[in-house]
């Protein structure tokens, strides 16, 4: 994680395809990070090493380290991901895929 003293928030920006982290200490920009087109929902990894972003239109998830910043990988999706889950050890993910009417599972220890 960033360090002991820092509090992330991080915010999904669909009309510019990206995620900005936000200091919520000072209420500072930390960083904005691009992502896959019109992003839709973020969800924290348990342990707060990784968030991941549901990318509706590039449909992809896209997994952004926690402590670099920066995406780490961006991982397929079926059409139209809109909201992922983590499962508490942090390994599997599901991704709702309205497009598609389908839930996918996704490895995300790999």
């Amino acid at each position: 994680m960033p360090g002991a003293n820092l509090t992330l928030l991080a915010n999904v920006n669909y009309d510019s395809d990206t995620v900005t982290m936000i200091d919520t200490n000072t209420n500072s920009l930390v960083a904005r990070i691009p992502v896959g087109r019109y992003p839709q929902e973020i969800t924290w990894a348990p342990d707060g090493r990784f968030v991941y972003v549901a990318n509706n239109t590039a449909n992809t998830v896209s997994v952004i380290d926690a402590q670099s910043m920066r995406v780490t990988a961006t991982l397929p999706t079926p059409p139209g991901p809109t909201a992922i889950a983590v499962t508490p050890d942090g390994r599997t993910g599901y991704v709702t895929c309205t497009t598609g009417g389908v839930v996918a599972v996704l490895n995300l220890s790999a």
